[in-house]
């Protein structure tokens, strides 16, 4: 599965690649499928469903997912619950909670 983020993953190895909204709905399968080919590509979940998420962490790893919200389109409140409800350990929702994101931005 080719798609524009995994297209320039591939050509910057070096450089992390987020992709937003993990695709959207109509996409999301196509963005993991991607994502597992190219360690470089995180997938944000702003406008993803929570089984989305669900599965996103179960084919590539929670490490590779950040949460966000989308604001002013989207609002943290509702980011938040859906990592809360997600059938995954608490230390795989700290890491997309803002962990993963720390780590990309060398916040330690």
């Amino acid at each position: 599965m080719h798609t524009p983020h995994s297209l320039l993953a591939r050509n910057f190895p070096d450089v992390t690649i987020i992709v937003g909204h993990m695709g959207e709905v109509d996409y999301t399968i196509d963005d993991v499928k991607a994502a597992k080919k190219c360690e470089n590509v995180m997938l944000e979940t702003s406008w993803t469903s929570k089984t989305g998420i669900e599965y996103a962490a179960q084919e590539i790893g929670a490490d590779r997912i950040i949460m966000d919200s989308d604001v002013p389109y989207g609002h943290p409140a509702i980011e938040l619950k859906k990592i809360e409800l997600l059938k995954i350990p608490e230390e795989e929702k700290a890491l997309i909670r803002g962990m993963n994101l720390a780590r990309i931005l060398r916040l330690k």
